[in-house]
């Protein structure tokens, strides 16, 4: 069983705010018992974004998938007479296959032919039925879907970013709600036309835009609108899941940056809609999952109002892939593998920089993957400062643990006389062996100290402390808790 107690929110100024306002929605569920995630086990539900980029490395991190772009405006860039079947290098796809990992497709990039404004427009044609010629989405996903259902890619994202406003700068995608909706009811028509093992996910939904906004979350509007649609029940409602993205950028989505502290709150909320619109059996990605790194050398962003440096990069990965898992997502995209195209001055996101050097996220991402995959539950609990990732595995037990505010925590293990018990950071690096000590109710404990969460000059914390690894021997019930270092601990399992 895992207790939760409140959180306390950790980012100040106008950023506590729209937190507060988030989180007071999921008050219930904060001070519920959560249940323990089992994950797919047919599959590593891991992956790495742009893997096809460096197949070397994406083998080294023992992820389970990778995500391939397929581009409309390459595949056909004149007319809906070609089908440019390079615009995916068959290389990618076997590479992938040949090291175990399942490929994942976004389409995203309408042509400029297909559409008064390119890249992000709605294709002509979008409302005709989906085998109709005069479909250019329809005709197009056709071909992709005869292309690559007998090469083994069945799971395909509709489109990026979809919740980002037409009007920002960055927007993905200037349709409507209904524009969207039928995007996504087409590609489900037209790819389970040929395929019958095809997958249809919603595009990378950021979830802050509509909080910044003041308005519903975008996936309530669109499944209000798919619910419009008198076949939609009959057909699954278009869709087989939902993707989330959660990128730290160097700059905030208006007053919102999202932090190691929003992963329970966001896909919690997301599984609250699923549930109320009676669709909780769609699973729920995280679809890219990274931080912008704005210190590191000749690639840092001094004028960044977000500073992140390279450890606090890997810390957050972890954090974020724990959280992920033990709050029920299926899959957890880590974005992304490396710097492609970089230019100085803009952000960084890889585990790999540009000329192919690790940052640190990679060796604690390699290290993390191996550790934890294959697992049988997960499990999370938390106090004010201190959080509790556990993975429970055939023969042994992994806590995951850090703190979350400005204050160290000390996390007490019972203890049994047998245990082999060895203690890492998040690159696999041994740590000095626990401390014994005596926790509620006289049990004998092992005490793990972790170290503060460490604001930036604002005064605050993007991401979490460093997390302490411990792995134990057994898969008996060990209780846990967390303590400020006073003689009173709070259970978190």
């Amino acid at each position: 069983m895992i207790y939760i107690c409140y959180k306390k929110l950790l980012i100040k100024h106008n950023i506590t705010l729209v937190l507060l306002f988030i989180l007071s929605q999921f008050l219930l569920d904060l001070h519920t018992p959560t249940t323990a995630q089992e994950p797919n086990l047919s599959s590593n539900p891991i992956g790495i974004i742009g893997g096809y980029w460096r197949p070397e490395a994406a083998e080294q991190l023992s992820v389970g998938w990778d995500r391939i772009i397929f581009d409309w405006s390459r595949f056909q860039p004149n007319g809906p007479g070609d089908f440019v079947a390079d615009a995916v290098r068959p290389s990618w796809i076997e590479r992938n296959q040949q090291q175990g990992r399942e490929v994942v497709g976004l389409i995203i990039n309408t042509p400029a032919w297909a559409s008064a404004t390119p890249r992000i427009g709605v294709p002509n044609g979008l409302f005709l039925p989906y085998d109709d010629p005069g479909n250019l989405w329809g005709v197009f996903l056709t071909q992709l879907a005869e292309q690559y259902a007998p090469l083994g890619i069945h799971h395909w994202i509709i489109w990026n970013n979809i919740d980002i406003p037409s009007i920002a700068s960055n927007t993905a995608f200037i349709g409507d709600i209904a524009e969207y909706a039928q995007m996504v009811k087409i590609a489900y028509q037209a790819f389970n036309a040929v395929d019958e093992n095809a997958k249809i996910y919603l595009g990378g939904i950021n979830w802050w835009y509509d909080v910044s906004l003041g308005q519903p979350p975008y996936l309530s509007r669109l499944i209000e609108r798919i619910k419009q649609d008198d076949s939609a029940a009959l057909n699954n409602y278009y869709f087989d899941g939902v993707t989330l993205n959660f990128i730290i950028e160097p700059t905030p989505v208006g007053i919102y940056v999202p932090t190691t502290e929003t992963f329970n709150a966001v896909i919690s909320e997301t599984r609250r809609i699923l549930v109320e619109e009676g669709l909780s059996t769609k699973p729920i990605w995280i679809h890219e999952m990274g931080a912008t790194v704005t210190q590191d050398d000749l690639r840092a962003l001094p004028n960044a109002t977000i500073s992140i440096n390279p450890q606090q990069q890997a810390y957050f990965l972890v954090q974020g892939l724990a959280l992920g898992l033990a709050n029920g997502a299926e899959r957890v995209g880590i974005y992304r593998l490396f710097d492609n195209n970089f230019v100085v001055g803009e952000p960084a996101y890889g585990l790999l920089r540009d000329d192919n050097t690790a940052r640190p996220a990679f060796a604690a991402l390699q290290y993390i993957t191996q550790l934890i995959i294959p697992y049988q539950q997960v499990e999370y609990g938390n106090s004010t400062n201190a959080r509790l990732v556990t993975f429970t595995q055939e023969t042994q037990t992994i806590f995951i643990m850090w703190s979350a505010a400005e204050k160290p925590v000390s996390f007490w293990i019972e203890q049994a006389f047998q245990d082999n018990i060895d203690i890492t950071d998040i690159y696999g690096n041994p740590l000095q062996s626990p401390r014994l000590g005596v926790g509620p109710e006289g049990v004998s404990v092992y005490v793990i100290d972790t170290s503060a969460a460490i604001p930036d000059p604002n005064d605050n914390i993007w991401i979490s402390g460093a997390p302490i690894v411990v792995i134990i021997d057994t898969t008996q019930p060990r209780r846990v808790w967390g303590s400020l270092g006073d003689a009173v601990g709070i259970q978190l399992r």
